[in-house]
């Protein structure tokens, strides 16, 4: 089967909701469902998700992707909710996994396979339902009265700031995003992960589902939380992409670490979302490197001190080497 490829999510695409059951986590009432839609193939899907909303008016609505081997977890639901924000998440991992429930695993189209594993046509991949998904997951939020329908945002770690680079690029009702790690360039023989995909596919992959090609041509703001030395989010591919960026974008390098964030850069990535979709204060504008190595910094007042970090040369996809 050929397709054009999705221009962007199709907001209603949620056809039916099928109740697991109404919980309660960390004083916070929670919903739990199957949520059914048709993709753009044609084909039904049944995607767990579940939903969270702070009590007192209507909040801004947030969309939390899950990372590689996660699935929904009700610490992050409640933990967003205590930050002032309608959160849901969905399991979109394919596989099995020890911590899984079986009875709460998204059923896809025969087929479909796992994000990380070749793909021999376009109907295999996981990626483009889960982008949709996450639009039919963001309907089912905005069906409470509870959530604001005019300030949707997206966040997610790992394979999940994957998607949620992806999700800010096709979901229209997205108004910011914090992917953490995931940016994209698995076809980029420099990244240590790259994909051996048939040429063909390859060039699909690159052009629909790369954040790296497709972030430059739609995505909305975006705060981008890494560390230098992160086997899944390669500084110069994530660099290059941020520079390409035509929309307001902020980024945090953790120095010297691999796959975690420090506690500034968990406060960068609140505060992003807090500007775009709940009016608070703009963020200083971010440091900019000049001559002789000096570090030219927004609010000279508000700043505590500045240090310079750079890598010597490049090695094994500039890994280990800060």
């Amino acid at each position: 089967m050929t397709h054009a490829g999705p221009d962007h999510n199709r907001p209603g695409l949620l056809g039916d909701v099928e109740p697991v059951e109404q919980a309660e986590h960390a004083g916070h009432p929670l919903d739990a469902a199957f949520l059914v839609f048709e993709d753009r193939y044609g084909r039904t899907c049944r995607v767990y998700a579940e939903r969270c909303c702070p009590g007192g008016g209507p909040a801004p609505a947030l969309v939390h992707c899950p990372g590689g081997g996660q699935t929904v977890n009700r610490a992050d639901l409640a933990d967003w909710a205590d930050k002032g924000f309608a959160c849901v998440s969905f399991d979109w991992q394919i596989g099995r996994f020890p911590d899984h429930d079986p009875a709460r695993k998204s059923r896809w189209p025969d087929g479909v396979v796992g994000q990380n594993q070749c793909i021999g046509d376009e109907t295999e991949a996981v990626l483009p339902v889960a982008i949709e998904a996450a639009g039919v997951c963001l309907d089912w939020l905005h069906a409470s009265d509870r959530v604001r329908r005019d300030a949707a945002g997206v966040a997610g770690i790992s394979w999940g700031g994957y998607l949620a680079w992806l999700v800010a690029a096709y979901e229209p009702r997205i108004a910011a995003a914090v992917p953490v790690y995931g940016c994209g360039g698995q076809c980029d023989a420099r990244h240590p992960a790259a994909f051996r995909l048939h040429p063909a596919m390859a060039r699909l992959w690159r052009e629909r589902w790369d954040p790296c090609t497709v972030a430059p041509r739609r995505c909305k703001p975006v705060c981008y939380l890494s560390a230098t030395d992160d086997f899944f989010g390669i500084a110069p591919l994530a660099d290059g992409l941020l520079n390409r960026l035509q929309v307001p974008h902020r980024r945090e390098w953790l120095p010297n670490a691999n796959h975690c964030i420090s506690p500034g850069g968990s406060a960068l990535g609140l505060a992003w979302l807090r500007h775009y979709l709940a009016g608070g204060p703009a963020l200083p504008e971010e440091p900019a490197l000049g001559d002789g190595f000096a570090v030219a910094a927004d609010r000279p007042a508000d700043v505590a001190g500045t240090e310079t970090w750079w890598t010597p040369a490049l090695r094994d996809g500039d890994l280990g080497c800060w």
